[in-house]
């Protein structure tokens, strides 16, 4: 079922029992996480550059890179900024 709130609240409000018949699709959960994954770490770097702290600075791909397929090389100042962390 989509996700979009009039269409949920119309399903519980035409439907007997609906809160126990309604299941989600998962393009519409993985969307909501997607949307929050990038999110998160937007936040958090606005919070640290109001404080002065510059130490994610051009790590967005690095975080998101999986960990297995990359080399340390490839990292540049990702492994200094983890360590100062």
């Amino acid at each position: 079922m989509d996700m979009w709130d009039p269409y949920v609240a119309s399903t519980r409000a035409h439907l007997d029992g609906a809160e126990s018949k309604i299941g989600y699709d998962k393009f519409h959960i993985a969307q909501h996480l997607a949307k929050a994954f990038d999110q998160v770490p937007r936040a958090e770097n606005k919070h640290l550059w109001a404080a002065g702290d510059e130490r994610l600075k051009g790590t967005k791909y690095q975080w998101l890179r999986h960990p297995a397929r990359s080399s340390r090389e490839a990292g540049g100042s990702f492994g200094n900024c983890a360590r100062r962390i």
